[in-house]
């Protein structure tokens, strides 16, 4: 028992120390380039953006990034089901960002982020937890946010190991108020995000798992979408 304890906390310590170098790492860039990333006033990206709650009134759930009033109906809505801590999610989110946004603001389009966690998995619960927070509180940085979120969940074991405090900096850097930070530390949207989760595990999905106009459709390339999503 001596032995794998003398193995596993070198393991740990060196994941603690890379998530503390890559969350300065991510404020840095952040502050830097975070206009590339923002939902609203920086080239084309002049979108706006909501989060949409229940019908009852509880938990935010799903992030929408819509042209104009939020509320019209859209020619298109395109729905993206994503875990944090899923490298394919990652993958597809900076594969797909460009073409997303060009939908938005030159079609008749909106997009829709539903953030998921596993089951068990309270890493990726709160990353889910803290960006609906981000959406909440300052919706214009949220694109740089759910970035970080990528980068945080995709290290190792990093989303089990992040503090609140860790990303509240983060939420800070790209533009939240330190109102972001009771919303976190409190896991406020967890109930909501877990109600979600379970929808989408129950019937079986792959993620990232992409609906258009509430049809699944799995897009080949980001011009195929485009092009798709053009003719519907």
């Amino acid at each position: 028992m001596a032995q794998e304890q003398g193995s596993s906390y070198p393991r740990v310590r060196r994941i603690g120390a890379l998530l503390v170098i890559v969350v300065v790492v991510l404020v840095v860039v952040i502050v830097v380039t975070r206009g590339d990333e923002q939902t609203t006033g920086s080239g084309d990206a002049s979108a706006t953006a909501s989060t949409t709650v229940t019908e009852d009134g509880g938990d935010a759930r799903v992030v929408r990034i819509d042209e104009g009033d939020p509320r019209r109906e859209r020619r298109v809505v395109i729905t993206i089901i994503e875990d944090y801590t899923c490298e394919a999610c990652a993958a597809f989110a900076v594969q797909y960002r460009t073409v997303l946004r060009s939908l938005v603001t030159t079609f008749d389009a909106a997009v829709e982020h539903v953030p998921v966690a596993a089951e068990g998995d309270a890493g990726a619960l709160r990353l889910a937890n803290a960006s609906l927070c981000m959406a909440g509180d300052s919706i214009e940085g949220w694109m740089a946010f759910r970035s970080a979120m990528f980068e945080l969940g995709t290290i190792g074991a990093g989303a089990a190991m992040v503090t609140d405090a860790q990303l509240v900096r983060i939420a800070q850097a790209t533009g939240a108020s330190h109102g972001v930070t009771e919303c976190i530390a409190g896991n406020r949207h967890a109930s909501g995000i877990e109600e979600t989760s379970a929808r989408w595990s129950s019937d079986g999905v792959e993620l990232p798992h992409i609906e258009l106009n509430g049809e699944p459709y799995a897009p080949e390339s980001p011009e195929e979408l485009a092009a798709h999503v053009r003719g519907l």
